[in-house]
């Protein structure tokens, strides 16, 4: 009876500080948890790539005929090596229509092309061995029409201030939709370096990753065609482009050329994105030890956007009201949420762009960091809000709820179909891994973990692609040079990130003053369920009545047994609290 009475104890904490606190929070879903529309019955297909030829360059050719119609027109060259011999090309095409495809070195040779709808893989089959460490150029021109789902390569539309519909195309292509608006090989090991350019009518601008380096009047309808500088390697869900009327604000006091861009009628309110922006590539640059590593930022408030935001490499796309913030009439609630999305979004530009997981089964080495600097890095550039209580209450305490069901998935877990794809954007990877990211710090030490943050960009930048094993080797790495004595950290790590739930630690106190603690999975119901041979390493932290020490969170040792004691008190009678500040 006393560890049901503890397990009905927790539960009633967790709903009643989860369900009356956390709804209160900034609503924000980033692109992830907003752009999935796959099937249910495609779960035992798989839609990965080969990896015999891989691409190293894209020069992509756009036509625009906005706002004429909502059609394009894309030529696009792939310079891809030959990692083992192979006489297929496969890539991704999604809504397009092939009219062209051309293997510039074997332009000579026939070759057959098929197409599976399903995995939206396109196969050229060569007649003959492309033998390894050759080169590949494939050309292709195609058109498609610009989607209204908010995916893809899409149209959106506003009203301006005398009524007059004004359209404008963006993109949103994270996880699987580069593919809508030019063929590539549409997964995130595959970074590759961008050219892009855009012919548009003479009345819009357009924006991409990269600053514009030409605009030239070549074409016979007379548009523009504007030529963006060659990108450094990136995957090809944070390739951007945005075509609009919009009116911007500029800021170069972080020593990157930010701007910030909206409609005219809403420019005005831009202002609050541009200070915090500026304020937080400064912190970050100064954190992480490493700068922003492009030349320019551009912020884009887009009027249709399914998302929070999107961190686009160099062009983060946001939902109006994510960026744009009113002094005169916005709340307090809507100025915070700006802050907080944009203090996410922004450490994405090394969480994820510069350093990007190699797979979506490890999406939480981007998500998980993102959250947690969403609330850390706002707390230092707005330090009256209080954003280290509120991340416990809307991020901690909702992890538990969703990990306390039997139902609940790992943080890293397999992803190789589009059902698996659909629900990698969860509770799990977002909030229980900022909270896991929280615990990491907590229990290593502000300090040691900020080196272990910047150890692992500085060692995994170059490459741009990491997976956990490569987190762990870095906090290794840190103990040992500061000497510090540590258990096996990938052991105890995976314990966090490679199985679900969580334990619930149950503590009897004996008149002799020791204690007895044994962990196991907690579960809010079907608790005959719960699994015995389950073992976490935890960090124990506890202070007792005569202490009362609420700031030691040094854990007194790491539990990596299912039953441990400890003697620790003079007097049994007294109190004790078990993980400090819910470090754990």
């Amino acid at each position: 009876m006393k560890i049901l009475r503890k397990h009905l104890l927790l539960y009633t904490l967790v709903v009643l500080f989860g369900g009356n606190l956390a709804d209160k929070s900034p609503f924000y879903n980033d692109a992830l948890t907003q752009n999935t529309d796959f099937s249910q019955n495609e779960n035992s297909i798989d839609f990965r790539l080969p990896t015999a030829i891989i691409p190293v360059s894209y020069e992509i050719k756009l036509i625009s005929n906005l706002p004429d119609n909502f059609k394009f027109i894309g030529f696009v060259t792939i310079e891809a090596l030959v990692k083992h011999p192979t006489n297929n090309i496969t890539l991704h095409v999604g809504n397009l229509n092939i009219e062209e495809v051309t293997i510039l070195e074997y332009k000579n040779d026939n070759f057959l092309t098929t197409y599976d709808n399903i995995t939206e893989k396109f196969t050229i089959t060569l007649p003959k061995i492309i033998t390894e460490g050759k080169k590949v150029s494939i050309y292709m021109k195609y058109n498609g029409i610009l989607s209204d789902n908010m995916l893809g390569f899409y149209k959106s539309s506003y009203l301006d201030e005398d009524g007059e519909t004004k359209w404008l195309a963006a993109t949103q292509f994270q996880t699987t939709h580069a593919r809508h608006a030019f063929p590539c090989f549409d997964e995130p090991r595959f970074k590759a370096n961008y050219t892009i350019s855009i012919a548009r009518n003479k009345k819009y601008k357009v924006l991409s990753n990269m600053p514009l380096i030409n605009s030239k009047t070549l074409d016979p309808e007379n548009k523009i065609w504007d030529t963006f500088g060659e990108s450094i390697s990136m995957p090809t869900y944070l390739v951007a482009f945005v075509i609009s009327e919009f009116d911007s604000n500029y800021n170069t006091d972080s020593g990157t050329n930010i701007g910030v861009w909206s409609k005219p009628s809403t420019i005005e309110q831009t202002e609050y994105a541009l200070n915090v922006s500026t304020a937080l590539l400064k912190l970050y640059k100064e954190k992480f030890n490493e700068s922003y590593a492009l030349e320019k930022l551009d912020m884009v408030a887009v009027p249709d956007f399914a998302a929070g935001a999107m961190e686009n490499w160099g062009l983060v796309t946001y939902r109006e009201d994510r960026m744009l913030y009113d002094p005169k009439e916005s709340s307090a609630l809507a100025q915070q949420s700006v802050a907080s999305v944009i203090a996410h979004e922004l450490a994405h530009m090394w969480f994820g762009n510069l350093v990007t997981p190699e797979w979506w089964s490890y999406l939480w080495l981007s998500e998980a960091f993102a959250r947690y600097f969403q609330y850390f890095g706002t707390a230092e550039i707005e330090k009256d809000w209080n954003m280290a209580e509120q991340f416990v209450v809307e991020q901690h305490q909702s992890a538990l709820i969703v990990d306390g069901l039997e139902s609940s998935l790992p943080m890293t877990r397999e992803v190789s179909n589009k059902l698996q794809l659909e629900g990698i954007a969860d509770t799990i990877t977002y909030n229980k891994g900022a909270s896991i990211v929280r615990m990491m710090s907590l229990v290593f030490g502000t300090d040691t973990f900020e080196n272990v943050l910047r150890r692992y960009i500085e060692n995994n930048k170059e490459e741009g692609l990491a997976q956990p094993e490569d987190l762990w080797i870095e906090i290794i790495n840190e103990l040992e040079i500061q000497n510090i004595p540590h258990i096996d950290i990938k052991k105890a790590m995976n314990s966090w990130t490679t199985r679900p739930g969580y334990p619930v630690i149950s503590v009897v106190t004996h008149f002799s003053g020791q204690l007895s603690i044994t962990q196991e999975r907690f579960l809010l119901r079907n608790l005959d369920n719960t699994p015995k041979n389950i073992i976490w390493s935890i960090p124990i932290t506890y202070t007792t009545q005569s202490e009362s020490n609420f700031y030691n969170i040094n854990p007194k040792y790491w539990m990596t047994t299912n039953r441990s004691s400890r003697n620790r008190i003079a007097n049994p009678k007294e109190w004790v609290i078990f993980n400090v500040q819910s470090s754990g």
